[in-house]
């Protein structure tokens, strides 16, 4: 992810924020797994107040962080975008248990991730599909948008 442009997988995400999520000008949003500036810039662009962080940051305006503790308070975002992250977590209960607390009351989840592969040293967690996703979300949360492709899901969540 460190040198790859994801802007083809993140122009459309921010559309569906945008349009299905009504996601406002100036909301606040957690970027997680950001790698490079690519994404949250794309998000900043948007007009989202943007946190970005990652594991193993290349960029000074990416703060490092272990999505499995994060170092924010309880309901600090309006929205969590993970593109092609949460399949890297050791735990993935406590990751999303994670992401979802720091997440306010009718917030969003973004999530995008491989489907269909066998679990390996770099990819750990195959979520299967979009509604097994949200289906092991900690909190209740309702999917407003999915897509399954046959090597990807993509899905947009309230939760509750």
């Amino acid at each position: 992810k460190r040198g790859k442009d994801p802007s083809f997988r993140i122009l459309p995400a921010i559309d569906l924020l945008r349009r299905v999520g009504q996601l406002s000008p100036g909301a606040a949003v957690l970027d997680v797994g950001a790698r490079n500036t690519i994404e949250p810039l794309l998000l900043m662009e948007a007009g989202w107040a943007v946190t970005a962080i990652d594991l193993w940051p290349f960029a000074a305006r990416i703060r490092w962080a272990d999505f499995h503790q994060l170092p924010f308070a309880d309901g600090s975002y309006d929205c969590v975008f993970a593109s092609h992250a949460l399949e890297h977590a050791h735990s993935p209960e406590i990751a999303l248990l994670e992401v979802c607390r720091v997440l306010k009351p009718g917030g969003l989840l973004w999530a995008a991730f491989p489907t269909h592969f066998t679990p390996n040293a770099h990819d750990l967690v195959d979520y299967g599909s979009a509604t097994a996703f949200v289906a092991r979300l900690p909190r209740a949360a309702s999917a407003l948008w999915e897509e399954n492709q046959p090597m990807e899901s993509r899905v947009l969540v309230r939760m509750a």
